[in-house]
This record gives structure tokens, C-alpha cells and sequence, in this order.
């Protein structure tokens, strides 16, 4: 009885410890470790590097999932990416939404102030509010997040990334969220040993 004890509690451990990190993937997993996060559905390859995944642990405001896995460093980033949201020209329902995520996040990795950053001061789209949306779409101003340590996260994690994209001629918006981990630094660094 003991032992039936023992070995529930280990793997009730272990799950915890599985679905711990963000949306259930931890640094490091590689492609099978994924898909078992995944509820044994395969991580479908969309270009070198980066598989488009369908995590069981996620959130219902996004609707696309990416995992970025080294053959040898294994999981070293993932890219989440929202349902379309509609929205007025002035980006109030994608404020609101990002504003939701951030907190949201901030639960997890602490406090992390919102930029509303002009680009281009010079661009005709941030001179008025009401074209707040097409600035964004047009890279003349930046919505955005980060959460970023001198020493390495919780979950292994360099940084997090909370940022708002926009189509202006569809009155739409996306939140993206990124997380980088540690070991991508080892992907880069194998990466550039060609040159």
C-alpha cells in the first residue's frame, strides 16, 4: 500500500512539475516531450526550426501556437499568437486586450510596465489618436511588454514578451506573447559557428 502510495505521489509530482512552465513546455523538451504536452498530437513543421503545436495547457485568447526546438538544445522558444480581434481605429479593444494579458502575466513574472512608443515621429498615423491602429500596422508605433531579469527567470526563461500587431485596412488587431529561455543563446551561438 505503501509503495502504491509512493509511486502515485511521484507521478503526481512529476505532472506538476511537466505543467509547471509556460503552457505546459518546459526548456529543453524535445519533440516527442512536446507532443506528450500536447496530447499526443504531433508538432506539425512549419519552417526549419519552428513547429506549429497545439499545447493542452493553453490559453483561450490565443489561437496559434509555436515551438522553436535544436535538435541539440532542444526547446529554446515559443511564440503564442491571439484569435483576430476586432477593433476601432483608436486600438481600444486591443488595448483592453492586451492590458488583460498583462496582468495576467504579471502574476507569474512580476510587475512590468506598458510602452505605448512613438517609432516615427514623423509619420502622418501618430499625429492623431483616432489612427492609433494604423500606426501599429505600419511600424510608426509599438504596443508592448517585457519582462526581463540581470539573472535568468523562473522556468529557465531570458524573457517574456507581450506585444500588439494590427491589419488597419481590417480594423483588427493581434496580441503576440513570446517566450525566449536560456539555452536559445546556445542555438544562436551553434548557429553562428558557420561564419
Amino acid at each position: 500500500m505503501k509503495k502504491k502510495f509512493l509511486l502515485v505521489s511521484v507521478l503526481f509530482l512529476f505532472s506538476g512539475l511537466l505543467f509547471a512552465a509556460p503552457f505546459g513546455l518546459k526548456m529543453g523538451m524535445n519533440l516527442e516531450e512536446i507532443k506528450g504536452a500536447c496530447g499526443g498530437k504531433r508538432p506539425e513543421n512549419v519552417q526549419d526550426d519552428c513547429y506549429r503545436i497545439y499545447p493542452e495547457k493553453n490559453h483561450p485568447l490565443f489561437e496559434e501556437y509555436y515551438a522553436y526546438v535544436d535538435e541539440v538544445e532542444g526547446l529554446y522558444y515559443i511564440k503564442a499568437v491571439s484569435a483576430r480581434i476586432s477593433t476601432n481605429r483608436y486600438g481600444t479593444e486591443l488595448k483592453e486586450k492586451f492590458n488583460e494579458i498583462n496582468t495576467r502575466i504579471s502574476k507569474s513574472y512580476g510587475t512590468a510596465s506598458i510602452n505605448d512608443v512613438i517609432e516615427d515621429k514623423n509619420a502622418y498615423s501618430v499625429k492623431y489618436d483616432e489612427d492609433w491602429l494604423e500606426a501599429i500596422d505600419k511600424g510608426a508605433r509599438r504596443l508592448f511588454s517585457i519582462w526581463k531579469k540581470d539573472e535568468p527567470m523562473k522556468d529557465c526563461l531570458e524573457y517574456v514578451h507581450l506585444y500588439a500587431t494590427s491589419e488597419y485596412l481590417f480594423n483588427c488587431g493581434y496580441i503576440n506573447l513570446e517566450y525566449r529561455f536560456t539555452n536559445a543563446s546556445a542555438v544562436e551561438d551553434s548557429q553562428d559557428d558557420v561564419f
